[in-house]
């Protein structure tokens, strides 16, 4: 995934997903979250995933918390295919 660095320290990505862009955030902190938004992310995107959650991981690091931003959107893009 290609992320880009916003000058909060928070890197982003987006993921175009059967129900809309997901957008993803990670931290240096380890932090990480999951929102649904447009092509470039903005505050008060809703929120649908992320380390804040009881019972999420935090990441060690920023490496690892786009790991987990990354596979908890494709499981949500997963989720939102349509059965045939």
């Amino acid at each position: 995934m290609n992320w880009k660095l916003f000058p909060t320290g928070r890197w982003c990505t987006t993921l175009e997903a059967h129900g809309g862009h997901l957008a993803l955030h990670a931290w240096p902190s380890g932090s990480w979250a999951v929102t649904r938004g447009a092509t470039i992310p903005k505050a008060g995107d809703p929120f649908l995933a992320g380390s804040r959650q009881e019972g999420q991981p935090t990441g060690a690091d920023l490496d690892a918390a786009m790991v987990l931003a990354e596979k908890a959107a494709a499981a949500i893009a997963d989720s939102e295919r349509p059965v045939s």
